[in-house]
C-alpha cells in the first residue's frame, strides 16, 4: 500500500514540475511545432535501481498523459523519449548527447543516480 501512495505522490510531483515549466516551453527553440520532446535516461533493467527507474518513468508518463489530455502546452503534446543507460555514467553521457543533439529534446528529466545527474 505504501508503494501506491509513493507512486501517486511522485506522479503529482512530476505533474507540478511540468506545469511550472509550461511558460518556458512555449517560447523554447527545442519545442517543435507539433510536439514538445523531453528526454530521460534511466536503468529499468538494472537490479539495483530498476524499481526506482520504472517508478520515475511511470510517474512522468502519467503526468504527461494528464497534461496532454487537456491539450498539452498551447495545443502541443508533450512526448518523453526514454533510453536505458544500464546505470552506467559513460553510457548516460552518450545517450544524453544523442537525446540533445539528434532528438532535439527540450529538457532532460527523471535521472536515477547521482553520477547520472551530474
Amino acid at each position: 500500500m505504501n508503494n501506491i501512495f509513493k507512486f501517486v505522490g511522485n506522479t503529482y510531483f512530476w505533474a507540478y514540475r511540468l506545469l511550472a515549466m509550461a511558460p518556458f516551453l512555449v517560447f523554447s527553440h527545442g519545442a517543435g511545432a507539433q510536439e514538445i520532446l523531453l528526454g530521460q535516461t534511466t536503468a529499468p533493467n538494472n537490479p539495483l535501481v530498476s524499481a526506482l527507474s520504472r517508478d520515475y518513468n511511470a510517474g512522468i508518463q502519467m503526468a504527461l498523459a494528464r497534461a496532454n489530455a487537456v491539450g498539452g502546452v498551447q495545443g502541443r503534446k508533450i512526448k518523453l523519449i526514454a533510453r536505458d543507460d544500464g546505470f552506467d555514467a559513460k553510457q548516460t553521457i552518450a545517450l544524453v548527447d544523442e537525446l540533445v543533439e539528434r532528438q532535439n529534446v527540450l529538457a532532460l528529466v527523471g535521472f536515477v543516480g547521482t553520477q547520472m545527474s551530474l
